[in-house]
C-alpha cells in the first residue's frame, strides 16, 4: 500500500504538470479565438509528449514482460482515451451547461466554463489513466504474477508477434 501511495503521489505531481501545460496551451488558444475543443486538445496533446517521458521514467516501471512498443500503444491508446473523455467533459460545460446563458460575445463566461470543464475533466481523466497504466503497465511489485493476467497475456502476446530488431 505504501508503494501505491508513492506511486501516486509521483503521478500527481507528473500530472499536475502535465495539467499546466494542458491548461496553459488551451488558454493562449481562447485568447486567439479558437474553439474550446481544439484548444483543450491541442493542449492534451502538447502535454502528452511530456506526460508519457516522465510517467514512464519517474511513476511506473517498464514491465519485463511487455515490448516497450506495446507499453507505447497502450500508453497513446489509454491517453487518446482520455482525450475523448477530457473533450467530451469541456463540450457539456461550453455547450449544454451554458449554451442557454451564454451570448455570443460572451468570451470571458465561455472561457470560465471551458476552464472548469477541464479542471472536472482533467480529474476524471486522471483517475482512469492511473488506473490503467498500473494495470497494464507496471511492473508487478515482486515481479511473480499469475499467467492469467491480461497486462502478462499482452506482453507474451506482444513479444511472439514482435518483428526482429523492434523494440
Amino acid at each position: 500500500m505504501k508503494r501505491l501511495f508513492g506511486q501516486f503521489v509521483k503521478f500527481a505531481a507528473v500530472g499536475g504538470i502535465a495539467f499546466c501545460i494542458n491548461w496553459s496551451v488551451m488558454n493562449v488558444l481562447l485568447m486567439a479565438h479558437f474553439g474550446s475543443i481544439l484548444g483543450v486538445s491541442i493542449g492534451f496533446l502538447v502535454a502528452l509528449a511530456y506526460n508519457y517521458s516522465a510517467s514512464m521514467s519517474h511513476v511506473f516501471i517498464h514491465r519485463r514482460d511487455m515490448p516497450r512498443w506495446t507499453e507505447m500503444m497502450v500508453f497513446f491508446l489509454n491517453s487518446f482515451i482520455g482525450l475523448g473523455l477530457n473533450d467530451f467533459i469541456v463540450w457539456i460545460f461550453t455547450n449544454v451547461i451554458i449554451s442557454s446563458h451564454l451570448s455570443e460575445t460572451d468570451h470571458v463566461r465561455y472561457t470560465l466554463f471551458a476552464n472548469i470543464g477541464l479542471l472536472v475533466g482533467s480529474a476524471i481523466v486522471a483517475a482512469w489513466s492511473f488506473t490503467v497504466r498500473k494495470v497494464l503497465l507496471d511492473e508487478p511489485k515482486d515481479g511473480n504474477e499469475e499467467k492469467t493476467v491480461l497486462a502478462h497475456k499482452l506482453g507474451t502476446w506482444a513479444k511472439k508477434h514482435t518483428p526482429k530488431g523492434w523494440l
